[in-house]
C-alpha cells in the first residue's frame, strides 16, 4: 500500500526536514545521502528561515561534523 504523502513534493519534504521538531530525521537524512563525501558524520544543524536567507537549500541548512 502506498502512503498518500509524496515526500518528493517539495512542500511535503520542506514539512519533514524542515520543521525543528524533525531536526534529528534530518540530521539523519544528510548523513545517509552524503556519508561517502563527508570526512565526519554531521551531528548539529541549524534551520534558517529560507523567505529571508535565501532561496535555496544551501542557504536554509547549515550543518556541523
Amino acid at each position: 500500500m502506498r502512503h498518500p504523502i509524496d515526500p518528493t513534493v517539495d512542500g511535503v519534504f520542506r514539512a519533514l526536514f524542515g520543521a525543528e521538531a524533525n531536526r534529528d530525521l534530518l540530521i539523519h537524512f544528510l548523513n545517509a545521502v552524503l556519508a561517502a563525501d563527508l570526512p565526519a558524520p554531521i551531528t548539529a544543524v541549524e534551520l534558517l528561515n529560507p523567505s529571508t536567507s535565501g532561496s535555496s537549500w544551501t542557504t536554509s541548512c547549515r550543518w556541523w561534523t
